[in-house]
């Protein structure tokens, strides 16, 4: 699970309730500035138009559930 940052009512609530499960809950990581340079504004760029619109729990509720890549291709066999 991913927690918007500053949302620490919602990250603490979500680390308590899932401390019995295998489930990580982290700190979204994205930075909330621009990049430094025009190289780094393309990569930021095209990160973006890769990304899809999020879950309505990000808007809603503060975190999204994600899968590692390693568990979804075993899911899918």
């Amino acid at each position: 699970m991913i927690v918007r940052r500053g949302a620490t009512p919602r990250f603490e609530a979500l680390k308590k309730k899932t401390e019995h499960l295998n489930v990580d809950v982290v700190w979204d990581r994205r930075g909330g500035h621009a990049p430094d340079d025009a190289e780094a504004a393309e990569r930021e760029r095209r990160f973006k138009e890769r990304r899809g619109e999020p879950p309505f729990t990000w808007d809603a509720a503060d975190f999204v559930v994600v899968v590692p890549k390693a568990k979804r291709a075993k899911r899918v066999k």
